[in-house]
């Protein structure tokens, strides 16, 4: 299943439940679930694994936490649009 975005524009409480509707979907029916949108904390927390695209090529494929550690180093780039998958 791929999903673009599906917590925006929504309020705070139904993005969550969004979230994890689609986190319970991936381990529980073992759906295959790849979202696609700008990082953000809701979305990093249930990610398995980030893919980072930038101009089309991939430039980093790992876990959120090496993600954050990443964005945070002088030659880390701000948060860009990117796509996280569950498994």
């Amino acid at each position: 299943m791929v999903v673009a975005e599906p917590e925006s524009e929504l309020p705070a409480e139904d993005a969550r439940a969004c979230m994890d509707l689609l986190k319970r979907l991936s381990r529980e029916e073992r759906v295959g679930v790849v979202v696609s949108g700008t990082p953000n904390s809701m979305m990093l927390q249930r990610a398995d694994r980030v893919l980072d695209l930038s101009e089309g090529l991939l430039v980093f494929d790992g876990v959120p936490a090496d993600f954050l550690r990443r964005l945070a180093t002088p030659t880390g780039r701000g948060a860009r649009r990117g796509v996280w998958q569950t498994r």
